[in-house]
């Protein structure tokens, strides 16, 4: 009986209580690629201009989310957040490197922080590679296979992270009938002259955030080990063996 209610006790105190998930949270971002640093069209902390390879004049700024900021529903009744990750936005230099036809590719990679209330920090990696280029004076930057899910645990909180990428939302507002709807903003993006360059976003990643209340793995590893010797020990006395 002794030995059940220490092996209860293990249990209780691997598992954390049942509780609402807590709705204070904080996320920032890092987006970088795997090109070579250069010179472009930076204005704002956080931000890197990257060279297409064998070019000087064409290329990426890669600009994440620098500051800690504040989670909050995507709309009142959602159990999920919908935050801004960052972007890639082509840029070339002089209206002739806009009018240059050129085409490039890399490898982005995106460190999502999550800071809990209190104040510890865990961090997920999305990367995959893109594409980007000038044609016909407009820029472009296309992730390709896009990595969809990502999870993190982090002080009994399970984050599950769904990752999209778009341009012009998106957004959630409510329709007639009360249902809170996904909806996305026509645009047309073109060039932008920004001091001797010229710059075209086309896109920005964007990631739905759902904290669950579960248990971390090494929390029910130390659960499933102590029933394991707990089912062990009474198997061994109902067979006669000595167990210390």
């Amino acid at each position: 009986m002794r030995l059940l209610i220490a092996v209860c006790a293990l249990v209780v105190f691997a598992l954390p209580a049942a509780a609402e998930p807590p709705n204070v949270w904080e996320h920032r971002s890092t987006l970088r690629t795997d090109l070579s640093p250069g010179p472009g069209p930076v204005s704002q902390p956080g931000e890197i201009a990257y060279l297409l390879a064998s070019s000087t004049t064409h290329g990426v700024v890669a600009a994440g989310v620098s500051n800690w900021t504040r989670s909050s529903s995507a709309y009142p009744s959602a159990d999920f957040s919908l935050v801004q990750l960052g972007n890639l936005t082509a840029f070339a230099m002089g209206d002739d490197g806009r009018n240059t036809e050129v085409s490039g590719s890399g490898r982005y990679y995106l460190d999502l922080e999550i800071r809990s209330a209190d104040n510890r920090v865990g961090m997920v990696t999305f990367t995959g590679p893109f594409t980007t280029g000038w044609s016909n004076g407009y820029g472009y930057v296309i992730p390709d296979d896009l990595p969809t899910f990502g999870t993190l645990w982090l002080d009994g909180m399970l984050y599950r992270i769904r990752l999209g990428y778009g341009l012009g939302g998106p957004y959630y507002q409510q329709s007639e009938s009360g249902t809170w709807e996904q909806v996305w903003f026509a645009t047309d993006p073109v060039p932008i002259q920004n001091g001797g360059y010229w710059t075209e976003n086309t896109g920005a990643f964007y990631a739905e955030i759902t904290p669950t209340l579960t248990p971390e793995p090494s929390s029910c590893a130390l659960a499933g080990i102590g029933l394991t010797g707990f089912l062990l020990v009474r198997r061994a006395r109902r067979v006669g063996m000595p167990v210390g």
